[in-house]
């Protein structure tokens, strides 16, 4: 979030929160650099759903932070995201990263394939993903809706290297303020419960950049 925009205006039309149950999702500062830190290595199995069918043309993202956001911590054999240390309390490790995409998995078998709930129509111009862990939501989605410009914010820059051309993914603290330059259509949290300190203030900063009659799921 490296823009020196000034947050819009909030909004007349409160955007909609969307709250699902068991078998769905529920919504449970750093200064600004510009440079330019390349993603993680592209993890050895072949079947690593982030990646799907391979297909997909990406590009190298672009964070607000430098390369210090890559020396993470290690404790007890596990490792841990080096921003804002100490702010999320599980690693990111390659055997959390796998339980993440299993658990997009287990999300999709719930929804029946669907990938949110929120009638967006078929044609979002823009969407965020707060929390995007391995960014294999934000993939999935970004690959369904080509129209769409999706950003995917998270501490850890731990997301596949290949990415659909119409996303991004930043190293972010989504409890910091938010400066974007346009408001989203949609905006998304998942498996969050944990990682958030003030869910009220996030929630507000959700709903200033939530376009007029937009989604927060």
């Amino acid at each position: 979030m490296s823009t020196s925009a000034p947050p819009p205006p909030a909004v007349e039309q409160a955007p909609h929160v969307v709250e699902a149950t068991a078998h769905a999702l529920a919504i449970d500062g750093e200064e600004a650099h510009s440079d330019i830190l390349e993603p993680e290595s592209v993890r050895d199995s072949d079947n690593d759903s982030a990646f799907g069918d391979g297909d997909s043309v990406g590009e190298s993202y672009t964070t607000s932070l430098t390369s210090s956001a890559r020396d993470y911590t290690y404790e007890n054999g596990r490792r841990y995201h080096a921003f804002r240390a100490g702010n999320y309390v599980m690693p990111n490790d390659e055997k959390e990263q796998d339980r993440l995409d299993f658990m997009h998995h287990i999300f999709n078998m719930c929804l029946n394939g669907n990938l949110q709930l929120a009638p967006i129509g078929d044609n979002p111009q823009r969407v965020l993903d707060v929390g995007t862990g391995t960014g294999i939501w934000a993939i999935d989605f970004a690959d369904a809706y080509p129209s769409a410009e999706v950003i995917g914010v998270d501490l850890s820059p731990i997301q596949p290297q290949w990415l659909p051309p119409n996303l991004q993914f930043n190293v972010d603290d989504a409890e910091a303020e938010w400066i974007y330059p346009q408001p989203f259509d949609f905006i998304k949290m998942r498996a969050m419960g944990g990682a958030i300190a003030d869910w009220p203030r996030l929630l507000q900063q959700a709903y200033l950049y939530t376009k007029p009659g937009g989604w927060v799921e």
